[in-house]
């Protein structure tokens, strides 16, 4: 194996040694402060003859990267990558250092790197020096304005009870001049009127005065019966007590009346025994019968056959029918209405009051 031969740079030294830091950003501004410009220029110059040396033909075209120091510092790394890539590195010569102080040192690089931090501080410390100079400048120029507006608010706020009473006055001269202008338009309308009838008729006696006319009052039907209607406020009492002798003739409750159509005739007992089986209360159930003859305007006889009247409508109660009207308590409404309470193809509506038959009105009246 041929020896290699040694060739001085320190610049190309330190980068071999430290190959492992050429991707950080920091390391290359370091170094680019630490070198001057001809040591890496001569570091190119020794890379590019040893790539022609080689005469790779993987080697690619080398492309000039500019003339700033970080610039040149990126093309030797790219040099230096080629030749590495082309397994010539091994066979370049080995590059040292006869002068170790232009190697620099991790506390040289350190105190490049305070140096660089100061700088950078500066800057940003000079820059917003300026800018609060600005602010200042600017808040000296307003000054005036902010005075003269601190001025206007205090003599605003001193001024507030005048305009307060200023305002008072205002409205106190608008309420009198609307009650003076109202009070002449009355005296103008009286004048008026009494001017049109003195034009109109005049009396035979002028030395007479004009009596006085009372206005006349309304006697409008509408306003006596809205005024006449009164509803009396009825109270039903709660109070539950055993040894009271005080007690009420009947139980009061709500009432719901419904119509049950489409039965297979039956007995209105039947109707009964069935919805109170299933926790309907019910009040009354009566037959609805279809009505055979027309009504006929009443007559003296029909007056005297009242009585009759009555006994055939208590037993048509008894008969059978396939409709009944039934009153249950309201608060079964809702049992009542349950499909799955009453028996299949029944059915079941509210009873509309509109337009009753003579034959029900009676037993409407029974019911309550």
């Amino acid at each position: 194996m041929a020896s290699r031969s040694l060739v001085i740079n320190e610049f190309l030294y330190y980068l071999e040694n430290n190959w492992n830091l050429i991707e950080n950003e920091t390391f290359i501004n370091n170094i680019s402060v630490f070198y001057i410009h001809e040591d890496i220029v001569n570091a190119i110059k020794l890379l590019k003859s040893e790539l022609n040396n080689f005469k790779s033909e993987k080697s690619e075209k080398l492309r000039s990267r500019g003339n700033m120091k970080i610039e040149k510092i990126l093309e030797c790394i790219s040099l230096i990558k080629q030749l590495k890539e082309n397994k010539c590195w091994d066979k370049c010569p080995l590059f040292v250092s006869c002068n170790l102080n232009k190697v620099p040192k991790s506390e040289n690089l350190l105190t490049l790197n305070f140096e660089t931090i100061k700088l950078e501080l500066k800057d940003i410390l000079h820059k917003q020096q300026v800018q609060f100079n600005k602010v200042i400048e600017t808040v000296e120029n307003n000054k005036a304005d902010i005075i003269s507006l601190k001025n206007v608010i205090k003599t605003a706020d001193i001024n507030k009870p005048e305009v307060n009473t200023l305002k008072n006055k205002l409205n106190s001269n608008v309420v009198s001049d609307y009650s003076t202008e109202m009070t002449n338009k009355e005296g103008q309308n009286k004048n008026v009127s009494s001017s049109l009838w003195s034009d109109i008729a005049k009396s035979e006696d002028n030395s007479t005065p004009f009596s006085t006319v009372n206005g006349e009052t309304s006697n409008n039907p509408t306003n006596n019966k809205q005024t006449g209607k009164k509803t009396a406020m009825k109270i039903i009492g709660k109070k539950v007590s055993n040894d009271c002798k005080l007690k009420a003739d009947k139980i009061l409750m709500k009432k719901s009346v419904f119509c049950l159509s489409n039965v297979s005739k039956c007995h209105r007992n039947d109707v009964m025994a069935y919805l109170t089986d299933n926790g309907i209360h019910v009040v009354s159930c009566y037959p609805i019968l279809k009505q055979l003859n027309k009504m006929a305007p009443a007559s003296t006889a029909d007056v005297n056959n009242n009585n009759n009247s009555q006994t055939e409508n208590k037993k048509t109660d008894e008969e059978e029918s396939s409709t009944f009207r039934v009153c249950i308590d309201s608060s079964d409404s809702k049992k009542m209405k349950d499909p799955d309470i009453m028996p299949q193809h029944i059915i079941v509506r509210e009873w509309q009051f509109n337009k009753k038959p003579e034959t029900i009105v009676d037993q409407t009246k029974k019911d309550g």
